[in-house]
C-alpha cells in the first residue's frame, strides 16, 4: 500500500459487497453517470483507470469523464492494439494492452529459455515498456502523481515465483521445492 487513496465504482451489486468486505473502497454505481463520477471525486481526483472488458463502456466512460474534467488523466486497459487506438482516440492518456504485455512476458520467457543471458532478455524486455510507457511515467512526473516502479528483472522476479525458480535453475542455483520458516 503506498497511501494513495482510490474510490472504485461498480455496478455488479456482488462485486461490491464482496470488496467492502475486504476493506476495498468500493461503491455500487454506473461509471458512465456523470453524478455517480461527480460524487466519486472526479473533479478533484489525480488520475481514473478504467478496467472494462468492453471497448464501448470504457469510451462512453471516457467522454462522460472529458465533459467533467478534461484535463485528468485517463488509463484504460485494452484486450489489444486494435482496441488502444479506438481508445486513444476517444480521448484515453494512455492504454495497456493485455495482450502486448502478455506477449512481452512469453517473449522474455522464450529468450531465456532459448539461453539468451537475463540480463539481455530483462534489457528486451525494459526496451519494450519503455518504448510503450515511458510517455506515462513522463506524465505522472509532470503533473506530480506519485508511482512506485522498478526495473524490469526485478519485477519480473519478484511477482512471478516460476519465472524466478527458472531463473535461478538456468544459472544453476539449487531452489528447494519448498521453504518453511518458524517464529521462535
Amino acid at each position: 500500500n503506498e497511501g494513495i487513496s482510490y474510490l472504485a465504482l461498480d455496478s455488479d451489486p456482488t462485486r461490491v459487497q464482496q470488496a467492502s468486505e475486504a476493506g476495498k473502497s468500493v461503491v455500487y454505481g454506473a461509471s458512465h453517470n456523470s453524478n455517480n463520477l461527480i460524487a466519486a471525486g472526479i473533479l478533484r481526483a489525480k488520475a481514473i483507470v478504467i478496467t472494462f472488458r468492453s471497448v464501448q463502456e470504457s469510451i462512453k466512460v471516457i467522454q462522460q469523464i472529458e465533459e467533467l474534467n478534461p484535463s485528468i488523466p485517463i488509463l484504460v486497459r485494452a484486450r489489444d492494439d486494435a482496441e488502444m487506438n479506438k481508445l486513444i482516440s476517444a480521448g484515453a492518456t494512455q492504454v495497456i494492452p493485455e495482450k502486448a504485455e502478455g506477449s512481452v512476458m512469453l517473449a522474455a520467457q522464450v529468450l531465456s529459455l532459448a539461453g539468451v543471458p537475463l540480463r539481455r532478455v530483462m534489457r528486451r524486455v525494459s526496451e519494450a515498456r519503455e518504448d510503450r510507457y515511458g510517455k506515462l511515467q513522463g506524465y505522472f512526473d509532470m503533473i506530480g502523481l506519485p508511482y512506485t516502479s522498478c526495473d524490469t528483472a526485478t519485477s519480473a522476479l519478484t511477482f512471478n515465483k516460476r519465472y524466478t525458480v527458472a531463473v535461478a535453475g538456468f544459472g544453476g542455483v539449487g531452489v528447494a521445492k519448498s521453504l518453511h520458516l518458524f517464529k521462535e
